[in-house]
């Protein structure tokens, strides 16, 4: 998580230093060729994908909120299913965003806040300590593997009657009450700005003393996909190499939370149901018909696991497969992505979460 904050800063510091400055990329938009303009086409992702995302992650939490308020107060089978059902929901609209973790988000550091991998063992300890815990208390002075969509879902693994116990409801109310208020200001942030600061859609538009160029974004968005594609690798890659000898576990979600990623990559690069928006619109009809395959094979991989968060583990089989396809992304990204866009890599290998 620090790794890539650092890495993904490193990126827009050099961006906001240079966007004074045209680079070929983005003064060709000025040709008047009808071919789409890496200007236009930012405009349109921020526009129409990047930030309507922001604001459907700030409506799922909000909705997870209302589910677990229902659960606490009349604890049953049928109000769990649905505040399980709410927080795949939230969860998964959250992680898309993990593609785009800039703006708002790496400002705030709301990775460490709501997507950091929980620690189950130490999730139980806490409600078993029995300290009260407030939206506060969890914000500002617990343990990143204490909180986030990880440890709600650890929390809502537990049986319907376990929500009758005040010790558990509260954590609960607290866990979802920075998800809900993080991704509100989360998505404030891209829509009308937040502490003074302008809307980072218009950031990212060009607009502002700390405007991007098209360029600029491009560059972020294609360091943060090798970033998340590296680390992921990384992981499945261990989990195949160890075997079921010297078995590896991933932590609960982990395949879930992956499947969502990718959907966050699909929409950057085609904008599911979204008309000529996506970063296609700038690459050859080759190139983005490859990354489309390479994301369809992983999908394909990982459908049994994309709905709900899982306890699962791969097999070293599965997760050999998984890596591959991962690579085979990433490797298309990091070579014809790149080369065809002109995007300055600042993401090292060595810089990825392992």
């Amino acid at each position: 998580m620090k790794s890539r904050c650092v890495f993904v800063a490193a990126v827009l510091s050099v961006a906001m230093v240079s966007s004074s400055c045209s680079s070929t990329n983005d003064s060709a938009d000025t040709t008047g060729s009808s071919r789409p303009t890496r200007t236009g086409v930012i405009g349109d992702l921020v526009d129409e994908v990047l930030t309507p995302l922001t604001e459907d992650a700030a409506a799922q939490g909000a909705k997870l909120g209302a589910a677990a308020g229902e659960l606490c107060a009349t604890p049953g089978e049928s109000t769990l299913d649905a505040a399980r059902a709410e927080l795949a929901s939230a969860w998964a609209a959250w992680m898309q965003l993990d593609t785009f973790d800039m703006g708002p988000a790496m400002d705030r550091r709301s990775g460490s806040l709501l997507g950091y991998e929980v620690n189950p063992t130490k999730v139980d300890a806490a409600i078993a300590g029995g300290e009260e815990m407030t939206v506060e208390s969890v914000r500002n002075r617990m343990a990143s593997d204490l909180r986030g969509f990880g440890a709600v879902d650890h929390l809502l693994r537990s049986p319907a009657g376990s929500f009758s116990d005040p010790a558990r409801c509260g954590y609960l109310s607290a866990l979802v009450g920075v998800i809900v208020d993080e991704t509100s200001l989360v998505a404030k942030g891209w829509t009308t700005g937040v502490d003074g600061e302008p809307s980072f859609a218009a950031t990212a538009t060009g607009e502002g003393p700390d405007a991007l160029t098209p360029t600029d974004m491009v560059d972020a968005l294609v360091n943060m996909q090798l970033s998340f594609l590296e680390s992921n690798s990384k992981r499945l890659t261990a989990v195949s190499e160890a075997g079921s000898a010297v078995p590896i576990e991933l932590s609960a979600g982990s395949l879930f939370v992956l499947a969502a990623q990718l959907n966050g990559v699909r929409s950057v690069y085609f904008a599911e149901g979204a008309k000529d928006v996506g970063l296609e619109q700038i690459l050859p009809e080759r190139v983005s018909s490859k990354v489309a395959d390479e994301i369809d094979a992983l999908s394909k991989l990982l459908s049994a696991e994309s709905d709900v968060p899982s306890e699962t583990q791969p097999s070293p089989e599965e997760a050999g497969a998984l890596a591959a396809g991962i690579e085979s992304l990433r490797r298309t990204i990091a070579t014809e992505v790149v080369s065809e866009l002109d995007v300055t890599v600042s993401f090292s290998e060595n810089d990825g979460d392992s």
